[in-house]
């Protein structure tokens, strides 16, 4: 298993290590993107927490450079991960029905003589894993075998629903380079031919 990542000092400072550490180019950790479209040009932070989106955008010129720009935004990302913990938790979709009802089955397999007749059990146990009994319709009869299997479904089923912690996406440290020329070159690229209104 996983260490989980604990947003600290220790990590901002790593994160911003990386980021600025090659000469040639940035490496942009997740959750901030490069935006240069017509005459905007800034880095953009998206950061999801839970079910909140934290959005803001650092223009190279408020920031007085694009360098900085990036600097403020990758702080900004520390500040939202390191104030907001991910903490929902889902019921596991998959699992077994809480109606006792719905998890008793009658059976017929083939037997070396005579088809096996059951009525089968299933249940999640208290580490969630999936048990069953079969009761034979020979041994018991219909309706008393049809009882203890409903009996053990219900009696030994785990009623607690089996849940999961939505994973935390920026868990899994990933990085996209950006050559510092291109994004230069971009920066300087201001597209004044859409008319405003229009």
């Amino acid at each position: 298993m996983n260490t989980p990542i604990v947003y600290d000092e220790a990590h901002l400072e790593r994160t911003l290590r990386t980021a600025f550490e090659d000469p040639e180019v940035y490496k942009i950790p997740k959750g901030i993107i490069r935006h240069d479209y017509d005459h905007t040009h800034a880095w953009r932070a998206n950061i999801a927490r839970d079910t909140a989106k934290f959005v803001e955008y650092f223009y190279d010129g408020d920031s007085g450079s694009i360098e900085n720009g990036l600097r403020r935004a990758i702080l900004y990302r520390h500040e939202i991960l390191s104030s907001f913990a991910v903490t929902l938790t889902y019921d596991f979709k998959r699992g077994l029905k809480a109606d006792p009802e719905k998890r008793i089955k009658r059976v017929v397999e083939p037997g070396s003589l005579n088809p096996y007749v059951h009525w089968r059990a299933t249940w999640h146990d208290t580490n969630y894993n999936r048990k069953n009994a079969s009761f034979s319709v020979v041994k018991f009869g219909e309706e008393e075998a049809r009882r203890l299997a409903l009996e053990a479904a219900t009696l030994n089923h785990n009623p607690v629903p089996k849940q999961y912690r939505i994973p935390d996406a920026h868990a899994n440290e990933r990085w996209r380079e950006l050559s510092r020329d291109e994004v230069e070159r971009n920066a300087s690229r201001n597209d004044y031919s859409r008319k405003r209104g229009h």
